[in-house]
C-alpha cells in the first residue's frame, strides 16, 4: 500500500485529537515511516510527529483494567 491513504487517515484522526485518534494516528504513522517509497526526509519527518505524539499521550494504567466480558473465576 502508498503511503498518502494512510497519510490522510492520519490527518483526519489528528483533526479531532482524543487519545483513541492519537494512538491510532501513532500506529499508522509507525506503519508509514517504515515504507520504503519515503525519503528519508520523509521517513524522519514522521518519525519526529511519532515521537510528540507518543509524548502528548496519557500513560497507560498500572493496573490492567479487567475485560468487561470476561467470565467469572469458578467457586471452590
Amino acid at each position: 500500500m502508498h503511503p498518502v491513504p494512510l497519510l490522510v487517515a492520519i490527518l483526519v484522526l489528528l483533526h479531532q485529537p482524543c487519545t483513541r485518534n492519537r494512538a491510532t494516528a501513532a500506529l499508522l504513522l509507525s506503519r508509514v515511516a517504515r515504507h520504503a517509497a519515503l525519503s528519508a526526509d520523509e521517513r524522519e519527518a514522521c518519525l519526529n510527529l511519532l515521537d510528540e505524539l507518543e509524548r502528548e499521550m496519557p500513560a497507560a494504567p498500572a493496573v490492567p483494567r479487567p475485560r468487561r466480558h470476561a467470565r467469572p473465576f469458578p467457586a471452590f
